[in-house]
């Protein structure tokens, strides 16, 4: 690109000389030197466009093979830092790269600071197909850095974040509906999912009136709505710190719903309340959170849940209007 730029420069400074050399006649000469300078102008841009073409048809190749082999790790990670280069050396800016691929991703177990710029755009296309997606996204209402609880009192034990300010992007529902066989999204109704007949409802009779009084998740199973009523008050014992958590008997009654459930995904994991109820009822659990201290918190409570082994029991989960859990010692 810089030595079309440099022939290109040169050919426009030097077209009356070399129209000169080639013609006498003045007409010849006031209609070629336009129409050379134009023509090594747009040689400059055919260069420019080739040049990018090749550094993203090398980036596509490259990615093409990574998703070819992801079950050879060897492979897989000689192809991502073949990746990891070429963008680093096309983009000029290795620094930026070298954050994002520093991060934690790929099942690295390699966290850091700077995660917050990898999404689940990344993430995704890795895992292969899970009986159920069942995830509770951002809603964009804000309540995640202002959480209200009781008559206009703040809640006290929420830090104020930002992560609800906004909702996921459309394509983030296109590509869990390829990795999941059933979805369940909560929060259905502020997302554009097509239209289904089977939708599911929490009920809770004691919401205060900064809360509704209902939540509403959207599926893809055709199936007749039904609803899940529990208190929050009979959730305050299970709460730990996460402003939008689901009741574990709710998320139970949920994974109970899907015709298929053997493996579970949730990409929006939070405090982990969807892996405590895959732990509890012995089902296989994915889950993605951007959030370290979120993504810590869920850890902890999934392998504490796991310790225990499975304490709730298909038929259990699947009974709506329980208010506890009876358990053994």
């Amino acid at each position: 690109m810089l030595a079309s730029l440099l022939v290109t420069a040169g050919t426009y400074a030097a077209a009356p000389f070399l129209f000169h050399l080639m013609s006498k006649d003045q007409a010849v000469i006031d209609l070629g030197v336009p129409f050379l300078r134009w023509r090594f102008l747009q040689i400059t841009g055919m260069v420019v466009t080739a040049s990018l073409k090749s550094f993203f048809d090398g980036l596509g190749k490259t990615l093409s093979e990574m998703e070819n082999v992801q079950t050879d790790a060897a492979r897989f990670a000689r192809l991502e830092d073949d990746f990891h280069r070429q963008l680093a050396e096309g983009t000029g800016k290795p620094a930026i790269v070298n954050a994002a691929f520093d991060a934690y991703i790929y099942g690295t177990g390699r966290t850091d600071d700077r995660v917050e710029s990898i999404s689940s755009r990344e993430v995704l296309p890795l895992l292969p197909q899970h009986d159920l997606v069942l995830t509770d996204p951002p809603y964009g209402i804000g309540y995640a850095a202002n959480p209200i609880v009781g008559k206009g009192k703040k809640a006290s034990n929420h830090a104020g974040k930002a992560w609800d300010d906004e909702t996921p992007p459309p394509w983030l529902f296109g590509l869990l509906q390829e990795k999941g066989k059933h979805l369940i999204v909560w929060g259905g109704n502020y997302y554009p999912l097509p239209p289904s007949r089977g939708w599911l409802s929490w009920f809770k009779p004691d919401g205060p009136p900064s809360m509704g009084h209902f939540e509403l998740a959207w599926t893809s199973m055709d199936m007749l709505c039904r609803q899940f009523e529990r208190s929050i008050g009979a959730t305050n014992a299970e709460r730990v710190g996460h402003p939008t958590q689901k009741p574990i008997l709710l998320m139970g009654w949920c994974i109970d719903m899907a015709p298929d459930n053997a493996t579970v995904l949730d990409p929006f994991m939070g405090s982990g309340t969807t892996g405590v109820a895959c732990a509890q009822l012995g089902r296989k659990f994915t889950g993605i959170e951007r959030d370290r201290a979120y993504f810590e918190l869920a850890c902890r409570r999934i392998e504490e849940a796991q310790a225990q082994g499975a304490l709730l029991p298909p038929e259990t989960a699947s009974t709506p209007q329980q208010t506890g859990l009876a358990l053994e010692p």
